[in-house]
């Protein structure tokens, strides 16, 4: 295993490598550390990162780490979170939610997840159609069937697409124009400017978009997001560093 070091936020600092397959993340005071089962992977993180250093470490099982430490939450006003294989009951009023085994992103502990899932209680509705833009291990996609609408999913990353399930290899062009009831996007901002057309000309109008995986402090720069004339703006949410904005489609 291969843990790359370097000044700065875990939070500020996945953004720039979101794309690579990260096992695990932590910080330690002012200093965040990324662990990696491949050197190619570990020695593109730390070409991004400024000042980053990679050393070979002894394995570490992450799976049996965050399944020690991590207990069910509370999430939103409908979701109960919790591992799987878990016998405890489900509190009443709460749809339980599975979280995924996977990379820091993936096992929907992540902030930005919650975020969704909270967006999601009221506008993915039974019988609205909808997208997973980016689904990766489908932990969205399986909220928004539990809520009763009828769901999509989508990633470029073939082999990351859920087994069972509605989904394609490829993006928003795929989509019929105004075929789209509501949409979530839990992806970085680089990617979400580049996607905005598509994701405004697949929604009908009065359609919904949920977008997250942006940091608070690119607030600013995400505005042009839902500042043009084709969105009006539900929310903007923040919880631990990381924005969800909600827009309807004009």
């Amino acid at each position: 295993m291969f843990r790359v070091s370097a000044t700065g936020a875990v939070e500020e600092l996945m953004v720039c490598i979101a794309d690579l397959e990260v096992a695990g993340a932590e910080e330690r005071g002012s200093t965040a550390e990324f662990w990696f089962l491949r050197e190619d992977e570990a020695r593109l993180c730390a070409a991004r990162l400024s000042g980053a250093r990679v050393e070979r470490v002894e394995d570490r099982n992450w799976n049996a780490a965050w399944q020690d430490e991590w207990q069910p939450a509370l999430v939103g006003a409908r979701w109960f979170l919790t591992l799987p294989g878990y016998a405890g009951e489900t509190p009443r009023g709460r749809l339980r939610q599975d979280m995924h085994r996977g990379t820091a992103f993936g096992n929907g502990d992540h902030a930005t997840t919650r975020l969704c899932l909270a967006a999601m209680e009221s506008l993915a509705r039974p019988g609205r159609r909808f997208l997973d833009l980016g689904c990766g291990s489908g932990l969205l996609l399986e909220a928004a069937a539990a809520l009763g609408a009828t769901p999509v999913g989508c990633d470029l990353d073939h082999a990351a697409l859920p087994s069972s399930g509605h989904c394609y290899a490829g993006s928003i062009d795929a989509i019929r124009p105004g075929s789209l009831d509501c949409l979530v996007a839990n992806i970085q901002l680089g990617v979400l400017l580049d996607l905005m057309d598509g994701i405004g000309e697949a929604l009908a109008p009065g359609g919904c978009a949920i977008l997250s995986g942006i940091l608070a402090s690119q607030k600013e720069e995400a505005r042009t997001l839902w500042s043009g004339p084709r969105w009006d703006t539900i929310s903007i949410e923040v919880c631990d560093g990381w924005l969800a904005a909600c827009l309807i489609r004009r």
